[in-house]
């Protein structure tokens, strides 16, 4: 047995029993396939939640802004009065009178209370500020909460295919469960904008979903690693993998071994390291590291982990570059892995928060944001919510050109067909480009690298050959890269 998995072995042993502990390393571990980060609220933190089922949220009133105001980023005015109308037999037992949209999240969780606040919280702030403005094509947007907490996604599914037009900017861990039992969305042919997808069963399901960042299980961004074969040649040709022991998180690992493969030299594929989900000594992941003789590592798991390993790597004296997924850009990992030994690098797909200045439709987002933090001062702002709030522009531009067709209907079919029509995406400037019709993901990234207690950008520089206008990077080739998923 390798000293790695005897590590995790021991994490196992130590916490046998440990059984809600455990589960909440696996919910967070989960999550890391949808690269979830924050800004200054970590995907753990505890937010009010709910007692789970279905309530409906009070969106701000009518009124009006300035054109300015009206704005976010590069899309001008999406929002505001109009026509529009909803298909009568999809408009759910609410009725026609305003747009009641599902949210579905897990933030009623027993375990883990809060768990996915941010996508109600950013769809709220995304709500009140559209509402103010006559809403979509004249219709006020009612939210209503769906809270699977967790476990329970089956509660939800009957008002989510009965009582709402569609579900909007949410997301649920087990998602795969959406689409289980009688009644199930695949079922019932609901329309489904999530703010992500997580499992694998739910992302190969593409015909249940559109999302604005797609996150398909066999088409992969690559951006990323074509930016380190040019900065790290020589130390790409020897990569460990350490990753949670975990079928979920190994999944996430072969995913990216795979694109690694598929793209060739310089890449070489050195050790796997395993690490327990829950209780890992980290001292020993950091010396099977440094055993393995790799010139640079991946590390596939939740920040707060990451950071314990950036500790022990600076007392080991190891000074290999590590990188990460996006989920790893949050707070939790500069509590531990501040100063960390070696440059640690994370891939970015949206707009940093740290450079909000440049970026406004970040400005925007956080305006709102801090808006309804003013109204609930639980809200949670994240990077998860920049999806949400990407899935909500997304469906306003698809139902506003419904809207204005000749019979100003808003159906489910329409919607399908103007969100073809739009083609690339990016959410108004929130995020790299997507192309939500065909389920593509971002082929631009933005790398961020941990500088003493903050992050900062590593790649592109701005104004640089490497840089877009945005300052996103490009490549040519290998953007992009399908792989084969068992």
């Amino acid at each position: 047995m390798s000293q790695a998995h005897e590590a995790a072995q021991r994490g196992r042993v130590a916490h046998r029993g440990g059984g809600a502990r455990l589960l909440l390393a696996l919910v967070g571990l989960m999550l890391v396939a949808a690269g979830c980060g924050a800004k200054g609220d970590s995907v753990a933190e505890t937010g009010g939640g709910s007692d789970g089922g279905t309530q409906v949220a009070t969106g701000g009133d009518s009124g009006g802004q300035a054109d300015g105001e009206a704005d976010f980023g590069t899309l001008k005015a999406p929002c505001g009065p109009g026509e529009g109308k909803i298909e009568k037999s999809e408009a759910g037992s609410k009725g026609t009178d305003k747009l009641y949209i599902g949210v579905n999240s897990d933030k009623g969780a027993d375990i883990r209370p809060g768990l996915l606040r941010e996508f109600w919280d950013s769809s709220n702030a995304y709500i009140d500020w559209c509402n103010a403005q006559g809403g979509i094509a004249g219709l006020q947007i009612e939210p209503v909460d769906l809270d699977g907490q967790l476990f329970n996604v089956a509660q939800y599914l009957p008002a989510a295919c009965n009582d709402v037009f569609a579900m909007v900017g949410g997301g649920s861990t087990f998602d795969n469960l959406q689409l289980q039992g009688p009644g199930n969305l695949k079922e019932c042919g609901q329309l489904d904008m999530p703010g992500f997808t997580v499992t694998k069963e739910k992302a190969e399901a593409t015909d249940t979903y559109i999302a604005a960042v797609p996150n398909p299980a066999n088409v992969r961004p690559a951006a990323f690693f074509d930016y380190l074969a040019q900065e790290y040649p020589k130390e790409v040709g020897d990569l460990a993998s350490v990753y949670g022991d975990l079928d979920t998180i190994r999944f996430v690992m072969d995913q990216t071994n795979a694109v690694l493969t598929k793209l060739g030299k310089p890449f070489g594929l050195g050790q796997e390291i395993a690490y327990a989900a829950q209780g890992q000594d980290f001292k020993l992941t950091s010396q099977s590291l440094k055993g393995s003789g790799a010139t640079m590592g991946t590390f596939i798991g939740e920040p707060s982990n990451f950071g314990l390993l950036l500790s022990s790597m600076k007392e080991d004296g190891l000074k290999i570059p590590m990188f990460a997924e996006s989920n790893n850009y949050d707070p939790l990992l500069l509590e531990k892995g501040s100063n960390p030994a070696g440059e640690v690098l994370i891939r970015l797909p949206h707009a940093p928060f740290e450079e909000a200045d440049k970026y406004p439709a970040i400005q925007k987002f956080e305006e709102l944001m801090a808006a309804r933090k003013a109204e609930d001062p639980q809200t949670k702002t994240a990077a998860l919510g920049i999806q949400s709030m990407s899935a909500w522009l997304l469906f306003t531009e698809a139902a506003t050109a419904c809207a204005e067709q000749g019979d100003h209907i808003i159906s489910h079919d329409c919607i399908r067909e103007q969100v073809g029509k739009i083609g690339e995406w990016t959410g108004g400037g929130l995020h790299s480009t997507t192309n939500p019709g065909t389920n593509e993901p971002a082929k631009c990234i933005i790398s961020m690298k941990v500088d003493g207690d903050k992050f900062v950008r590593a790649f592109p520089e701005w104004g640089s050959k490497d840089a877009t206008e945005d300052g996103y990077y490009c490549p040519k080739k290998n953007a992009v890269v399908t792989i084969d998923v068992d």
